[in-house]
């Protein structure tokens, strides 16, 4: 009877270690950067595979660095010579540096799409029609 109550406190110690160690570890995709915080500070990046983290002491979020895309909605710009243009457009774009979107940035897409509408109106106000629509289909960089 001894045997059997001992095999059982074992059993449920290492079922105990098995459960602990799991929540102590973490899986990041590889496409994504996990952002690790301790006490609410930044206190290191996750690379893909498995990291180590402690519960309730750290927490993290996930980032995803591939490339993504924002639909512009058509936009009503005031050319150099006074005439009125519609145009939407694209805009691609993947995060290089995971802990500055995460901790500077509190929504990343909505930031992005005003910054290309404001720079898409202010680099089209400073050219004339002919120059902001020319008639070759070529693709107008700055």
């Amino acid at each position: 009877m001894e045997q059997i109550t001992l095999l059982i406190i074992i059993a449920c110690a290492f079922f105990g270690v098995i459960v602990a160690l799991l929540a102590f570890l973490r899986v990041v995709p590889q496409y994504t950067r996990g952002v690790k915080l301790t006490f609410g500070r930044y206190s290191g990046l996750m690379e893909p595979g498995l990291n180590f983290i402690v519960p309730i002491v750290q927490t993290y979020e996930l980032v995803d660095i591939r490339q993504r895309t924002i639909d512009m909605p058509p936009q009503e710009v005031m050319t150099k010579d006074n005439v009125n243009l519609k145009i939407d457009g694209v805009v691609f774009y993947n995060v290089i540096n995971p802990k500055d979107a995460f901790l500077n940035v509190s929504d990343l897409r909505s930031q992005i799409e005003d910054k290309a509408t404001s720079e898409l109106k202010e680099v089209l106000s400073t050219r004339t029609m002919s120059e902001a629509y020319p008639r070759e289909k070529t693709l107008l960089t700055n």
